[in-house]
């Protein structure tokens, strides 16, 4: 399973900052997450995050891959995380204990090969 996570609307330097800050979480949680690097608009250093893919997650690791992006948003909490497998999209912005444990049962049901991540301001 490949997992791509993208922002989404206005991109500026707090957020890769951001995101370079969840794909180290990502990493602590023993996930293989890899920063993806590309030049943004009017800054003159040429490589900030822009996406992160986290590679070889299989299911018993899509617990992790919810459980960081889930306390990631607590921390963060201006911006809307959103995950898109098969059919299914689900927020997982502040999600509680019970939600977590939903969204968990969720994916686990689609069985998707990819999963797509999206990283928005709210």
């Amino acid at each position: 399973m490949q997992v791509d996570i993208v922002p989404s609307g206005s991109i500026n330097v707090e957020m890769m900052s951001d995101l370079g800050d969840l794909c180290e979480k990502l990493c602590e949680a023993g996930l293989d997450a890899r920063a993806a690097r590309a030049a943004l608009p009017g800054v003159k250093d040429g490589g900030l995050t822009v996406a992160i893919a986290v590679s070889g997650v299989v299911l018993s690791a899509i617990s992790s891959l919810v459980s960081a992006l889930s306390y990631w948003s607590s921390q963060k909490p201006r911006y809307t995380i959103t995950m898109t497998a098969g059919s299914s999209t689900l927020t997982i912005s502040q999600l509680d204990k019970a939600g977590v444990q939903g969204a968990l049962q969720q994916l686990r049901a689609e069985q998707a090969n990819d999963v797509i991540v999206r990283i928005g301001h709210e």
